[in-house]
This record gives structure tokens, C-alpha cells and sequence, in this order.
């Protein structure tokens, strides 16, 4: 486990984000149902993050290893969610079964929507197994509770590029700019989704663009915006943050729910760290709405951002469904943050060393090649330092 000491007083500098990982999923996805080997589409490199690899090499082994055995052959998945509920129902699809291989804290996240909406077996094997068993039922619409997760939702959606007479129905969802990410993929893959009085059908050929433009990731910008907001406020931003093309992913949107009496993250969950560390900024409490899903993400979310800002000298109380933060007008002393695993705790309790005295110590900081193992790096090219902790000489 990574142990991390970071401070900074004043970050400047450009940065340029990463793909954005949430479509680049689904784009493998979308090429390898097209016959297309995602290694033909993003080359494997040091700069890409854990769920990005995992997904390389889980849409190859499915769809274009001959030795492949769904029945038997465990799918490596890692901790990524997304490709875990997207790959699922596709898989059941094609084959009827499923056994993947999860990291820790992947395995505990729940699968309900997909058991229910197929009325299929999911079986917890023990040390990260999951095994899926089933089909997809024809000539019905399948119901899709998306109340915990647009994931689920997207899953289903992405599997109408296999099957054009399957029919979706999505039920109270959460996140809604993420299905409109997964519908918009499939339109530039030649699928047509049609959405009547609730239910998706779909229509069209599916044909793999010979080029595909990723657009800048908007959840890892977002870090370096809020970073803006501490810096200087509303003032003119120290930090250029290269966000050219970037439409799809609603995260960018953070500096309009910054200085807020009250926000809502029903659409932007990975926002909450970010969020909660800004509102300390200020010299009242901020209200946080529906939060209550966020208990099932890497983290306990609630739990770990409570832990997070306690640590650096903030307050935030929870409650069901929201939380309330007690700004403290950046007055924080620092102190030593566990990450639980959680690569949004990490990038959060960096940006937060901004509002401190004394350094950040980020325990468990590796946590962050999850989705983005260059965030350091990029840290420390606008002046943020960072340096391993050695415990030997504390």
C-alpha cells in the first residue's frame, strides 16, 4: 500500500486530461461486438488506468480468443463496475453464462438489477468469483431497475447492438447524462435507439467507425477545476484545463454546483469527495443531496469522505439520503487520510492539501491507477509536491 505525502499552496500550469474512461469502455465494448480487436483501438500504455487495461483485455479475451470457455474461464474484471454490469447481460446474451473475476471491493457491490431484470442465477464463488447463468427472455421488454446504478441501465442498452429484437425498459433512473453516453455510442456505431412511453428498441446495423475521438475525461478535470475554486475562487483560473470536445460527461460541470447552499449529485455521484472538500471552503454549511447510493461505490463513499475531511480538521454530518458539510472558510490543519481503496478519496484529499498548514499524508494513495495514474504526475508538473511517506524517519 502506496503511502503518499502531498502539499500545495498554489497549483499553475496546464494539464490535459485523459480519455474519458466511462466511454471508453463502452466503445471497446461496441468494437469488439463489431469484430474489432480493442487493441487495434488504444494501445496498451503506462498512462492507462487500471479499468481502461482491464477492459482491453477482458473484451479480447471474450470476443476473440478461440480457447475461450465461457462456462469455465474466469473473465478478469478487476474493480471496475462498469465493465462488469455492461459485460454481463452481453455475455448472457451471446452465451448464456458468465464467470468473471473480480477484485475485493468489486465482489461486494451488488448485481440485483441484472438477476431480476433476466430472472438468471449470479453466484458468489468465493476469493472475487461471480458467475452468471442465464438468458435473456424474448418477445418481452426487459425491465431494468437503473435506481442504484445507470450502469445497469447501460448494460442492457449496449446489448440491443447484438440482438436488434431486444427491448428495454428502464426503471427510475439515476444518472441520466450516462445513458444518454451509452445511447449516443451506439448512434455513432449505426444503432438506432427509439425510446416510446419508456422502452427502448432498437434498429440499424452496427459498423465500427474506422477512427474514434475520445473526448477529455470530465470527472478527472473536474479535480483540477475544483483546485481553481480554492485557489482563487471566481477569479481567474491558475490552472488551464484542456476540455476541447468534451460534451458528454457531466462532471465538467462541477464549478456551477461550487458555492452552492444546496446541490444534488443524483447525476454526478464521482463528484460527492470533490463537492464535500469545496464546501469547507466556505463560511456556512452546504446542504449535499441524494447521496444515499454512494455507500455501494469503491467505498463506502459517505463513510470514507467523512473520514477524509475529519482527518484534515472539517466536519460533515450524514444523513439517509443527504449530508450536510460545515465550511470552516478553508481553515484545515491536515493530517493523514485513508483512501479505502477509493481512487475519488485520493484525488480529493490531494486538492484538499490546498486549504492546509501541514501536509496530506494519502494512505493507500495508489488507489488512484484506478482511473487515473497519471494524477500525480500531473500534481506535480503544476508545483503540487509529493513525495513517499517513510515511515522510518517520521
Amino acid at each position: 500500500m502506496q503511502e503518499l505525502i502531498v502539499k500545495a499552496n498554489k497549483l499553475s500550469g496546464r494539464i490535459d486530461p485523459p480519455p474519458f474512461k466511462s466511454e471508453v469502455i463502452r466503445v471497446l465494448i461496441l468494437y469488439g461486438l463489431s469484430g474489432v480487436r480493442p487493441t487495434d483501438v488504444i494501445r496498451k500504455a503506462d498512462r492507462l488506468s487500471d479499468d481502461v487495461i482491464f477492459a482491453i483485455n477482458a473484451v479480447d479475451t471474450a470476443f476473440f480468443d478461440p480457447a475461450y470457455n465461457p462456462q469455465t474461464d474466469r473473465l478478469p474484471v478487476g474493480g471496475s463496475a462498469a465493465l462488469l454490469r455492461m459485460l454481463m447481460p452481453i455475455l448472457l446474451l451471446k452465451n448464456g453464462c458468465a464467470v468473471f473475476k473480480t477484485d475485493d471491493s468489486l465482489y461486494r457491490r451488488d448485481l440485483s438489477p441484472i438477476r431480476t431484470a433476466l430472472g438468471c442465477s449470479i453466484i458468489l464463488h468465493g476469493d472475487g468469483i461471480i458467475e452468471a447463468i442465464g438468458t435473456v427472455p424474448e418477445g418481452v421488454p426487459i425491465d431494468v431497475d437503473a435506481s442504484k446504478s445507470s450502469q445497469f441501465a447501460s448494460g442492457f442498452l449496449l446489448a440491443g447492438a447484438l440482438d436488434r429484437n431486444l427491448e428495454v425498459r428502464i426503471n427510475d433512473p439515476v444518472s441520466d447524462p450516462y445513458i444518454e453516453l451509452s445511447l449516443e455510442c451506439l448512434r455513432r456505431f449505426g444503432i438506432i435507439p427509439t425510446e416510446d412511453e419508456g422502452i427502448y428498441s432498437f434498429s440499424g446495423g452496427l459498423s465500427a467507425p474506422r477512427e474514434y475521438c475520445f473526448e477529455p475525461d470530465g470527472s478527472y478535470a473536474a479535480n483540477f477545476i475544483a483546485a481553481n475554486y480554492l485557489i482563487n475562487g471566481e477569479k481567474d483560473a491558475p490552472i488551464e484545463v484542456h476540455t476541447e470536445g468534451s460534451f458528454l460527461n457531466p462532471d465538467l460541470g462541477i464549478s456551477e454546483l461550487l458555492d452552492r447552499d444546496e446541490v444534488s449529485v443524483k447525476d454526478t455521484p464521482d463528484l460527492f469527495p470533490l463537492l464535500a472538500v469545496c464546501a469547507l471552503k466556505r463560511d456556512r454549511s452546504t446542504v449535499i443531496r441524494d447521496t444515499g447510493r454512494l455507500r455501494d461505490k469503491e467505498s463506502d463513499r459517505i463513510m470514507s469522505t467523512a473520514s477524509m475531511l475529519e482527518s484534515l480538521g472539517g466536519r460533515m454530518e450524514a444523513f439517509d439520503d443527504h449530508v450536510v458539510v460545515h465550511g470552516c472558510e478553508g481553515s484545515l490543519h491536515g493530517g493523514i487520510v485513508r483512501s479505502f481503496g477509493d481512487h475519488r478519496i485520493v484525488m480529493a484529499a490531494a486538492v484538499a492539501s490546498l486549504m492546509c498548514s501541514s501536509p496530506v499524508i494519502i494512505r493507500g494513495a495508489d488507489a488512484v491507477k484506478k482511473s487515473a495514474p497519471q494524477f500525480f504526475e500531473d500534481f506535480r508538473s503544476l508545483g503540487g509536491c509529493v513525495y513517499e511517506y517513510d515511515r522510518q524517519r517520521s
